[in-house]
């Protein structure tokens, strides 16, 4: 046994101590704090200039073409002033309305409360998932220390859509688990509002031929981003492409794979181009190779989703899906059950420890190691092979 049963149970608690603190602390600086929702607030001004029909790139500066079915305006509201950022992809901005409808500061308030939805949804989701494989009282303590990640606390405090979109995938899988694939395809499309976190998981329904779900999704991003075009008159494809150009920002800051080799001297399409393909391909491979295990396949994306373009470790709480995973393994495996405690805790650890190229590559290199056991698993082994998605 890695750790005694009691020993365990204490360490589970103290866990789920630091997940409710965590939360705690992530509510009280987004209510308190001047600072606070930033990202809230750059994607609630970017919303009200798309509901006037007006392009929020065209307004933060962007280069104009001529207008694409009908006239286009780039019009400065004074009550809105210039988007500081306009980085979200064109088909989020219909989709965003379900998350930015109310006034602000109201919307801080309807924030808060769809987080803290999702963030129960997420504590229950994974208390059910790991509930075959532990005792009834101790799954929602390790549902908890699941939970203590520093990025759902730096989520909270940016106003950042993480929570609810890595909510959005699990509530997904589960709708077509239970045969509702229209749906589960529709609730993925919806969570394509960061694509960046949900493109890998789409990925799932075509691996596994789930051909309804994966067209409902692929359908929902498509009708969305047309008719966002539509609405403010720009070409889909210049649209898109403004939104590349604007991404070029996230060059000024976080650790991705792509920036050490842009840093070495490589060109920037190459090297997210070669980010993208080194950690998509295999991750593809092992996800058609053990497709027969939703959780396992579920980890790999999460894992995929992480480490294949620009990412900082606010978008850490998709990687839940992977200590899900450890935790049901440890009965099969004590290396999976030292690497659940060893991912556990490097989520939980403060993101100033990681802010640096050093610490993000030794962390990197854990992530794919502690989740190597589960890469072992085949075909018939009984740890994972009923547990529900």
């Amino acid at each position: 046994m890695i750790m005694r049963r009691s020993s365990e149970r204490i360490v589970l608690i103290v866990f789920a101590a630091l997940a409710l603190m965590l939360v705690a602390k992530g509510v009280s600086q987004f209510l308190g704090d001047s600072g606070a929702g930033y990202d809230l607030k750059l994607s609630w001004v970017n919303e009200r200039y798309f509901a006037r029909a007006v392009n929020p790139f065209d307004v933060a500066g962007a280069r104009i073409e001529p207008g694409w079915l009908g006239a286009r305006k780039a019009v400065v509201s004074p009550d809105l002033g210039i988007p500081e950022f306009v980085t979200y992809p064109p088909w989020s901005y219909p989709m965003a309305a379900l998350f930015d409808w109310p006034q602000w500061p109201a919307v801080k308030n309807y924030f808060l409360f769809l987080n803290a939805a999702c963030c129960a949804f997420l504590f229950w989701w994974i208390a059910r998932t790991v509930e075959f494989s532990t005792a009834k009282q101790q799954r929602w303590w390790v549902a908890a220390a699941i939970l203590s990640n520093v990025a759902i606390s730096q989520t909270i405090i940016n106003g950042n859509y993480g929570i609810i979109v890595t909510a959005f995938i699990a509530a997904a899988f589960l709708l077509e688990e239970a045969g509702w694939n229209l749906l589960a395809g529709l609730l993925m499309g919806l969570a394509m509002i960061k694509p960046t976190i949900a493109g890998p998981f789409l990925l799932i329904f075509m691996i596994e031929k789930k051909w309804v779900a994966a067209m409902a999704a692929s359908g929902a991003v498509a009708i969305t981003w047309v008719g966002a075009s539509i609405h403010v008159h720009t070409n889909p494809i210049e649209f898109l492409g403004q939104m590349l150009e604007s991404s070029r920002r996230f060059e000024l800051g976080g650790y991705a794979i792509w920036q050490g080799l842009a840093y070495l001297g490589m060109p920037r399409p190459a090297a997210l181009i070669i980010n993208a393909v080194a950690v998509i391909a295999p991750a593809l491979f092992v996800m058609h190779r053990v497709r027969c295990n939703r959780q396992v396949v579920l980890a790999v994306a999460a894992l995929c989703s992480r480490l294949f373009t620009y990412h900082t470790t606010i978008d850490n709480v998709a990687l839940l899906f992977v200590p899900v995973a450890l935790w049901n393994f440890r009965l099969e495996s004590k290396w999976a059950h030292a690497a659940f405690w060893v991912f556990v805790c490097s989520l939980a650890t403060p993101w100033r420890v990681l802010n640096s190229w050093e610490t993000s590559a030794a962390v990197y290199c854990i992530w794919i190691c502690g989740a190597a056991p589960l890469l072992l698993h085949r075909a018939g082994q009984p740890g994972l092979q009923n547990a529900p998605a």
